[in-house]
Order: C-alpha cells, then structure tokens, then sequence
C-alpha cells in the first residue's frame, strides 16, 4: 500500500504540488494527532527551507488564515513559530468551544496550504491505529465546502478494521456529507506475478515455476513478505549466482527442507538476530521509541559512545531495514562534543520491520526498557523544550509505571501527565486527556 503511494509522489511534486505524509503507530495510540501533525511539521520543516522572499509571503498568508489563534497551532506544531513569530494566548474556553476552536483553527491552517497553484496531498499510513482526535479532526477539514485543492490518501489494513472500528464511523460520515471517497483494494499477487516479479530478478534461473508456487504459500502473494522472504533465501545462499554458469540458481530440495516460517514478524526477527548485538540493541531502542525516529533522541537513550551508535545505526541501514528521511547525518560530525543539536530523522522500513525489533525485548524487560527511556528523555530534554516533547516522555514513563518503586518519582509522573492532560484539553484531545488525567 505504501509503496503505491510513494510512486503517486513524483508526479505531484512535477506539478507543482506538495506532498507530505504521517504514519500511525501501534504503540503510540495515546498520543493525540501524531500523524496529522507528523505531516504537516514536514511541510513546515520544507517552507523554512526556502528563501526570505517566499517565507515572507508564507507568513502572511499563515497570519491571515490563523488571526488570533495562531497559538492553537503553535502549541501542536512548535516550529510554526519561526514562521509566523510568537502569537498572542489563547482565551479560556468550555471544553466544546475549545475544540470547535481548534477544529477551526487547524482546517484554516492546512487550507492555507492547499491552493490551486499548489495543491496539497497528505498521505496517512496505518489508519487502522488511527487516534479518535486525529479521525475527528479529519472529518471536519474533509467536509467543509472551504477545502478545496486537497487530496487526502489514507491506507489501512482492512482484516483489522471491523465493525464498531472508528475509522468505519468517520468514512460513513464523510460519505453522509457527500465527501467524494475512492476505496481501492489490493488484491496479494497471484502466482502469474510471482513468476514475473522472479523470472525477471533471476534472469536465466531455470524453471522457477515450483520456487515461485512455494513464495505464494509461504508469502500469501504480500509484495513486501514475498521481497524480505526472497532476500532471506540470498542470505542464506539458497538463492545464488553460478560464476561459472553465468546464472542464478536455487536449491528447492534445501529450501523445503530448512522450514522456513511463513510468518513474516518472526522472519524479520531471525533477520535481525544476524547483526552485531550494538546493531540489534539500536533497533530495539528506536522500535521502542516509534516507527519514526531522531538521531538525537536515539543518541541520548542508546547511553553509548555516539561513534558505536551511529556505526550500529549505519548497520542497519546497510540491511535496509531503517531508511534516512533526507539527507543522512556525517557520522564524522557526531565525533564533536559541541554538536548538541543533532539532526537526522529515520523511519523502519515497515511496521513489520518495528514490529519484529520490539518482539526481540523479553517481555518481562519491555516495561523496565520503556522507563530507562522515559527517564533518560526526561533527563537530557531542556525545561524550555519539555512542552514540546512532554507526550513521548509521559508515553514511555506510563509504560513502564509500575516499575517505578520511589514515591517521589511517582509524584513527578503524576505531575508530568497532569500538564500531559492540560495540553491534550488546549487541542481538544478529549479522549487522551482522560486517559492521562487517569
């Protein structure tokens, strides 16, 4: 699914388009908006980028759709300020009249960005983990007659959306407001596309008809299953290039006989288990950080010398199953004492990727892993940036709550889902100030 969008990618951008996409994760379910706003810091993130004169005509443009709740935004997306500059405090409101507001606010703020001279796409990946905020908010942006010029992809997996699902409920409202909506299904590859997809990738392999029949049992024809399934087989050089044949060849009699498992997490797992332990250790702290993480957040949790960090990190890319959003970090520059501010964002190839990382944490450690981050986050975050990272250190630290044994650090979290609620209740994330709030 992601991959089909991605190609949709190129040709928006040709056009003058802007194209910028949040993905859901499913172990941050409690954190209101995390893709929405994941998005749109990209977006954010591209326009500080370009020069004086355009970001002038972008800060007025932000000006005049945000008046004078431009703070409303800025308390959701920080970096919104080196735009449009400090923005006056917001009034105090009843609950509803504080999310009409920023239901309000955020549909100027993304229609300020879909124009008809640049149109805007936004991609939400793994809707089936979406937060009830985000789903809500989307309701309201995509069936206000004002939104024009945007384009809204969303994939999700449909064996896990059933009945009573929240995303089911906002598509029937969109459809109730006449909201045009275009359902496309993927169908698995079929064994004609196997074929295809391997007799190209092997060129003169022989027969591979019985080879392409057992990645269809093993696969379920899934693209990305069916392609880390195939690597595994090169690995292992059960697949190979005959130097002297001049061709690739296979070993079925040897691959039926490994028994290799048709479940995909435990593949990437075994996958995983052949990188040096510094390797395995950094994908297990960024799994359990998110599906998309920073250099300097893995760097402070991972408490080893940056050089072993980034070279575990660079590891791991190699294999491909961490991809660099952007440009890649000089692994020369994290040898500077003074380099404080680190940049460099990732994400795992795919949630499955994530998926098998976290499953390698014994479960009986995974609460105490997820409080040594929270605490290490909470140790190494400026009190001027608290605010801004406050979610993802109250997300770990209640994961791992029950480890905590000193009352006065009891008295901290407390402390720190209290402010995590009043800033869920400025967004109108009722649902996940209640929790925190609890």
């Amino acid at each position: 699914k992601s991959a089909l969008v991605s190609e949709v990618h190129k040709p928006i951008v040709a056009r003058r388009g802007n194209f910028i996409s949040g993905k859901f994760d499913q172990l941050q379910r409690n954190i209101p908006y995390t893709s929405l706003l994941q998005a749109f810091r990209e977006l954010i993130r591209q326009i500080l980028s370009e020069p004086e004169s355009s970001l002038s005509a972008w800060r007025s443009r932000l000006l005049s759709a945000l008046g004078q709740s431009g703070q409303a935004i800025v308390e959701v997306i920080p970096e919104l300020s080196l735009i449009i500059g400090p923005q006056p405090p917001l009034q105090s409101m009843s609950p509803s009249e504080s999310e009409n507001r920023f239901q309000f606010v955020f549909k100027r703020f993304a229609q300020a960005f879909a124009q008809h001279n640049h149109p805007l796409v936004l991609f939400l990946d793994d809707l089936q983990w979406a937060d009830t905020p985000s789903l809500k908010l989307l309701l309201h942006l995509l069936q206000d007659v004002d939104t024009k010029h945007l384009l809204v992809i969303g994939a999700y997996r449909d064996n896990e959306v059933t009945t009573g699902h929240p995303l089911l409920h906002t598509l029937d409202g969109l459809r109730k407001a006449e909201v045009q909506i275009t359902t496309l299904l993927l169908e698995p590859l079929g064994i004609d596309h196997i074929q295809e997809l391997v007799s190209d990738t092997l060129r003169q392999a022989p027969d591979t008809e019985p080879l392409c029949t057992l990645l269809l049992e093993k696969t379920g024809g899934n693209p990305f299953f069916l392609g880390q399934f195939l690597r595994s087989l090169h690995d292992e050089k059960l697949i190979f290039f005959d130097a002297t044949e001049q061709k690739w060849c296979f070993d079925l009699s040897e691959i039926k006989g490994r028994g290799f498992t048709d479940n995909v997490v435990e593949l990437m797992a075994a996958s995983i288990k052949k990188l040096r332990p510094q390797a395995q250790q950094v994908l297990r702290q960024a799994a359990c950080i998110g599906n998309h993480f920073d250099l300097h957040t893995l760097l402070v949790v991972s408490e080893q010398p940056r050089m072993e960090t980034a070279a575990a990190l660079w590891e791991v890319i190699k294999e491909g199953l961490v991809l660099p959003l952007g440009e890649v970090f000089p692994l020369t520059q994290l040898a500077d004492p003074d380099a404080d501010q680190l940049f460099g964002s990732f994400k795992f190839l795919h949630d499955r990727v994530q998926q098998a990382a976290y499953h390698l944490i014994d479960a009986s450690e995974q609460q105490g892993l997820h409080l040594q981050l929270g605490r290490l986050l909470l140790a190494n975050t400026k009190p001027e940036a608290l605010d801004d990272k406050l979610f993802d250190i109250v997300h770990q630290l209640n994961l791992g709550s029950e480890k905590i044994i000193d009352q006065k650090e009891r008295y901290q979290l407390a402390a720190l889902n209290l402010s995590a609620t009043r800033k869920a209740k400025s967004s109108a994330a009722y649902e996940p100030a209640l929790r925190y709030v609890n």
